[in-house]
């Protein structure tokens, strides 16, 4: 079990299995996470999952702080005092320790030496960014592994900030104003780009090739009609998420309409074993993805509303977790989960738990070995399940906003 009072996404897809206690008796409430998974707090935590944390977790928030088994591993904003007092006043050990920076974007020379300190103890601390332009001198201190940035730049702002940062291999970015994304070729070690909110390929181009140690891609809300713009991403790719991206979908049964285009490039994409699925996939194309992954072991199926026949599932013999979520209607393939026998994890729309218990009760007895949690928060002190996309995007839109309070 974990306890906190705020809410916890994975922003990356996973393997292990975190759990926690919800206020529901007999509910239990689970969170997919594996070492070195980035997990998000509604509250602009960030922190990277060590496997040493173990199954159960205790989290609270103190001044701005995360703090996980009596230690200070996340900073979400950099902007509250305590937190510069904190520190200022850390050892060694105890920054060293520290997981995650929320860098601020004004800062004097008293603070950027305190950043001097922490830089020189933990050179590669995690570090999320909300303006590049105010933020870059303080960056330039850190190498980091695991980058996030909070608002969109040019192509040549981006290219100029990552310059360097070869060591980098977890990236988010906004893409709006990027005219193109060459600048992700230069980074040798990239293993995992998440583009959020609005990535045009018709404005930026497709991505480059060179990114040839990238295992993992997610795209939020991205403008992608069809998946040629995924071409030069390397068929050793493991993990893909196009969850949130609506105007992408098959030409089966739909040609004709201007925003429908093909995903075949897909298919070429064989080592494959973790996908979030579009939202307009249709009956047809899921059933032939499926054929065409054998070695899939969680599939994500978030608005894949066209998606009533689950059986095309029951081929993946190593399928280990399902997630299923946000239907605004009845999830009418809920009686197919009981045949999936070698899932370990399930994830099912909320309506199932809260109008048909004892349906819930026979899946629980069918698949013993999985844990079967809601796939979607259900009230303050949850852990939400599975919503990686979606968490971190109104994450970094809650930056996006707090800006634009405060800008002048």
């Amino acid at each position: 079990g974990g306890t906190s009072e705020t809410m916890w996404y994975n922003t990356m897809p996973s393997w292990m299995t975190w759990m926690t206690g919800a206020p529901e008796v007999g509910i239990v409430g689970g969170l997919l996470v594996r070492d070195g998974d980035i997990v998000a707090g509604e509250s602009s935590f960030f922190f990277v999952y060590k496997q040493s944390d173990g199954a159960s977790l205790e989290i609270r928030e103190e001044d701005g702080r995360l703090i996980l088994s009596g230690k200070t591993i996340s900073i979400a904003s950099a902007d509250i005092e305590g937190c510069w007092e904190w520190l200022d006043q850390a050892s060694s050990n105890d920054l060293r320790s520290l997981r995650f920076l929320m860098l601020p974007e004004d800062l004097d020379e008293s603070r950027l030496s305190t950043l001097r300190k922490l830089a020189a103890a933990n050179p590669g601390l995690s570090l999320g960014i909300g303006s590049i332009s105010n933020s870059m001198s303080a960056a330039a201190l850190f190498k980091p592994r695991m980058l996030i940035l909070g608002s969109s730049a040019s192509a040549e702002e981006l290219g100029g900030f990552l310059a360097g940062q070869n060591q980098i291999e977890t990236l988010y970015i906004f893409a709006t104003d990027a005219e193109n994304l060459d600048f992700l070729a230069t980074l040798p070690h990239l293993r995992r780009l998440a583009i959020i909110d609005g990535w045009d390929p018709a404005k930026t181009g497709p991505l480059p090739k060179g990114m040839r140690a990238l295992k993992s891609l997610l795209l939020s809300d991205s403008e992608i009609l069809d998946a040629s713009a995924l071409a030069a991403v390397p068929e050793e790719i493991e993990e893909l998420s196009l969850v949130g991206c609506e105007r992408i979908t098959s030409l089966s049964g739909l040609e004709g309409s201007p925003e429908i285009k093909d995903l075949s490039v897909l298919g070429g994409m064989k080592k494959l074993v973790w996908v979030g699925l579009p939202p307009g996939i249709a009956q047809e194309q899921f059933s032939a993805f499926i054929g065409e992954h054998p070695a899939m072991k969680i599939v994500e199926l978030i608005e894949c509303k066209e998606i009533t026949d689950l059986s095309p599932l029951q081929r993946l013999t190593g399928l280990t977790g399902l997630i299923v979520g946000q239907y605004s209607g009845t999830f009418d393939a809920v009686d197919q989960v009981d045949q999936l026998k070698s899932l370990e994890f399930l994830g099912l729309p909320t309506e199932v738990f809260d109008n048909d218990p004892e349906r819930l009760a026979q899946i629980r007895t069918a698949l013993p070995r999985a844990l079967v949690v809601p796939a979607m928060c259900l009230g303050s002190g949850w852990i939400l399940l599975v919503m990686p996309l979606a968490a971190l995007m109104w994450i970094t839109r809650s930056w996006a906003r707090r800006r634009r309070r405060t800008s002048p």
